[in-house]
């Protein structure tokens, strides 16, 4: 028994059937990476200088461990208080 007001579609191919799955993919990938998206850009928009600035410091650490076995140089990890 089928209802007077529904419209019905004729059977799809398999070939459309499987367009139509890979794009109903595509439109949910597509929201999810959207809504990320946003909550990444609002994040950035409020932490940029906190993001950027720890970014330096842990870079100018990584950078002065990985040049002390190339050279035996600790110029850079003085610390005058320890000493």
């Amino acid at each position: 028994m089928t209802t007077p007001n529904r419209i019905e579609t004729p059977p799809m191919p398999a070939r459309a059937q499987a367009a139509a799955a890979w794009i109903a993919l595509y439109l949910k990938w597509k929201k999810r990476f959207e809504s990320w998206a946003e909550f990444l850009a609002n994040f950035w928009a409020a932490y940029w200088l906190l993001i950027l600035g720890s970014f330096l410091i842990f870079g100018s650490a990584f950078l002065k461990w990985v040049q002390y076995p190339l050279t035996s140089n600790l110029s850079g990890l003085k610390f005058p208080l320890f000493h």
